[in-house]
């Protein structure tokens, strides 16, 4: 009886885990899209003379996104790739 349980308490473990990581796949790994209006905010500000880790700071965004949006804006002139 006493492995019953623990086997059972094992495997529901298991499921709880595999919950929670399958969660945490989804909110990292997934891409995130912003709004156009938020990468011309990062364009306008860096126009202004805001230095990149600022802006991230302002906008509540990582530097790499405000690189990334940066880069996107300078090869393609806009911020809205299709």
């Amino acid at each position: 009886m006493y492995y019953l349980t623990f086997f059972l308490l094992k495997v529901r473990d298991f499921f709880i885990v595999y919950s929670i990581l399958k969660d945490l796949y989804v909110f990292f790994l997934m891409a995130r899209s912003f709004s156009e209006d938020l990468k011309w905010r990062v364009v306008f500000l860096y126009h202004d003379g805001h230095k990149r880790k600022k802006i991230a700071e302002l906008l509540h965004i990582s530097k790499a996104t405000v690189d990334k949006v940066l880069q996107i804006y300078v090869q393609w002139e806009t911020v809205k790739i299709e």
